[in-house]
């Protein structure tokens, strides 16, 4: 039981490690992530745009500086700015759609990543290439198929 026990210790380690290391980047961003939620107040030069390279920067720039100068009362910013912002501010509106979409396609990527590792396996180590991608494919499509209305279609064998 102790074997056990060190053995799943060691496990939640490791995993807590990979994890830290995996969304590091991510503190990096803080104060690039706080732009979402408050644009106001935040500072240009404290943003981390360093991943941002096809972004116009001085458009950005300028546009935050004049959007700070704006009076906005607003009950609920995230929401409603950045619906509201008008195609002038579009660098504004980019960097905050790269940033609210940033989360979901890192899950999209790591729910794949799980399926391929499912299905080609060290069992399943001799799939072929579009064997795996349809595979892949079935595991990742949200079909669902009507197994009693195809069941009900089918004639039943009947023993001898």
């Amino acid at each position: 039981m102790k074997l056990m026990i060190t053995k799943y210790v060691k496990i939640l380690k490791n995993a807590y490690k990979l994890f830290s290391s995996r969304f590091s980047q991510f503190r990096q961003l803080d104060l690039t992530l706080e732009f979402l939620i408050n644009p106001h107040n935040i500072k240009f030069d404290k943003l981390e745009l360093s991943f941002f390279e096809w972004l116009s920067i001085k458009n950005l720039e300028m546009k935050l500086i004049e959007f700070q100068g704006r009076i906005i009362k607003s009950e609920n910013l995230i929401l409603n700015e950045w619906k509201s912002l008008p195609n002038s501010f579009a660098s504004m509106k980019k960097l905050a759609l790269s940033l609210l979409t940033m989360f979901g396609s890192t899950y999209a990527c790591e729910q794949l990543f799980s399926s391929m590792n499912f299905i080609k396996s060290t069992v399943r180590n001799r799939l072929g290439t579009d064997l795996s991608e349809a595979c892949v494919q079935l595991k990742s499509t949200s079909y669902s198929p009507r197994i009693d209305s195809l069941a009900n279609k089918m004639q039943q064998q009947i023993s001898h």
